[in-house]
């Protein structure tokens, strides 16, 4: 029985995850940065995000027009989440929900770069707990 619990206890959570899908194409990952108890680490990790501009994220093929579905873990939606597409919100106040879908926008698909979706999860008093990263590509 100890060594079953000496076990269980090296084992380490999964961070949550999200599923990004559009058409035929669907992603999935877990949080880059996610805050359940060291916040040093997690402010280590986000600032490393903020100051590297050439992190892309998990890439994904979508097309203009067609629709991106959002599916993230239950467990990062208790306090709300908020996504942006290239800094833009994508809707006015947090979501508590595990899924959101909606038509991608031309602007969005049409970016010969690619463009940016930030996912963030929120905490407690409304603080970051959990970031994601994708780059939509053209398909």
């Amino acid at each position: 029985m100890l060594g079953l619990l000496s076990i269980l206890s090296a084992c380490t959570k999964p961070l949550p995850s999200i599923t990004l899908q559009s058409g035929t194409h669907s992603i999935h990952a877990q949080a880059l940065c996610w805050n359940d108890t060291d916040e040093n680490k997690f402010r280590s990790c986000v600032t490393k995000l903020a100051t590297n501009p050439n992190l892309a994220g998990t890439p994904l093929a979508v097309t203009a027009g067609n629709v991106l579905g959002i599916s993230i873990d239950p467990h990062a939606t208790e306090f709300g989440w908020q996504a942006s597409i290239d800094g833009s919100p994508l809707f006015s106040t947090p979501k508590t929900s595990t899924y959101y879908r909606f038509v991608l926008p031309e602007s969005s698909a049409s970016n010969p770069n690619g463009s940016n979706i930030q996912i963030v999860a929120f905490g407690p008093n409304n603080s970051v707990r959990g970031v994601w990263l994708f780059k939509l590509t053209t398909n």
